[in-house]
Parts: C-alpha cells; sequence; structure tokens
C-alpha cells in the first residue's frame, strides 16, 4: 500500500515522507505542489533557525558593517537618502515564538509596492531557482502561513505583508504598513539611493 501509495504521489509531484512522532512512533507526511509554476526562494538564516522568503519579496541583502544603521525612539533603521527602513530582528517580531539572539552580520531587506524591512540575518542566505511549490497550509509563528518542503527539510515562509503589519503592531504607532519603509522625505532619489529589487 505504501509503495503504490508513493508511486501516486510522485506522479502528480508530491513528496512523502515518515518522521518520529515522540512517544507515539512515527507519522507519515505529504505535500501536493501548490502549482507547476516555479518559484525562487532566498533561505537564510535567523535566530538560529532557517527561513524562507519568495525572492520577489526580497529587496537585497547587505553586509551589517556596508549600511548607515541609525537609532531613535522608533527603533533601529537604515537611512537611503530621505528614506528610512525600519530594521529588526526576527525574535523581535515573533518573541512568543522564537527565543532572543544576536543581531547577526547581514540585513534582508524585503518589501511590497513601497513598504520595506529589514531583518537581520546571520550571513547572506542562498538562493533556491526553479522550486516547484511544495507548501502546505497552516500558521507558523505570527510571521507565516506556509511551511515549504524540500526533501524531508521545511523552512517557513516569511509572508512579507505579515512581517510589515506585525512591525507596525509592535511599534504601536498608529502608523499603518503602508507607511513602513517610507518615513522621511519623498524626494527623488538616484538609483544609487534606492533599493532596488533583486
Amino acid at each position: 500500500g505504501l509503495l503504490k501509495a508513493r508511486s501516486l504521489l510522485n506522479k502528480w509531484g508530491a513528496l512523502l515522507w515518515v518522521e518520529p512522532d515522540g512517544d507515539e512512533g512515527e507519522r507519515f507526511r505529504f505535500t501536493f505542489p501548490r502549482t507547476t509554476a516555479l518559484t525562487d526562494y532566498l533561505l537564510f538564516e535567523a535566530a538560529g533557525m532557517m527561513f524562507a522568503v519568495p525572492k520577489q519579496g526580497v529587496d537585497c541583502v547587505m553586509k551589517m558593517s556596508e549600511v548607515n544603521l541609525d537609532a531613535d525612539a522608533r527603533g533601529r533603521s537604515a537611512t537611503w537618502g530621505e528614506t528610512r527602513i525600519p530594521v529588526c530582528r526576527i525574535d523581535e517580531l515573533a518573541a512568543d515564538e522564537i527565543g532572543a539572539f544576536d543581531e547577526g552580520d547581514h540585513i534582508v531587506f524585503v518589501g511590497v509596492a513601497e513598504k520595506r524591512l529589514g531583518i537581520c540575518a546571520n550571513g547572506p542566505g542562498h538562493k533556491v531557482e526553479g522550486l516547484i511549490e511544495q507548501v502546505t497550509e497552516g500558521g507558523w509563528a505570527s510571521l507565516s502561513r506556509r511551511v515549504l518542503h524540500m526533501g524531508e527539510r521545511e523552512y517557513p515562509v516569511l509572508d512579507v505583508n505579515l512581517l510589515l503589519e506585525r512591525y507596525v503592531w509592535l511599534q504601536g504607532s498608529g502608523e499603518d504598513a503602508e507607511q513602513v519603509g517610507s518615513w522621511g522625505g519623498r524626494e527623488e532619489r538616484s538609483d544609487e539611493e534606492t533599493l532596488s529589487r533583486a
């Protein structure tokens, strides 16, 4: 029965594996592809865990030593021209689910439209190209609604909108997510001063 089930799942591009289930023995897990479209992800380490972000949500990754970081009453931020982009650790956004960790040595800048947020990371991460999205629904912490499966490894897929909303909620500033990463003036900036999509 198991070989037939695995064969059928493979035909559909799904994954099937067995994992320990505590004192209960073992359990079978499987996924189905959400789409046949290929998706690129950035996988990076933060707070002692590996996370995935769809590549279209990543602006760039920079060494922390190359970023002009400031701190004020609103927290830490990186500055490009007149634009201030908030920067925080992942454990600051999900303190109930993740223990406190160090700053890391890189910043992953994520965003949607004009909204931006920098997440501290350990290392630059690495890009995984052309995956058929093997994702299961269901929450992981307050920052993800999906989990990416690569073989038997699972990576929480960070939802950029949830990151932005969570940051605004924690700040309690009354700003909405539309304004995150848009602090300061809106003057025209040169290409060097504007973060470009990766």
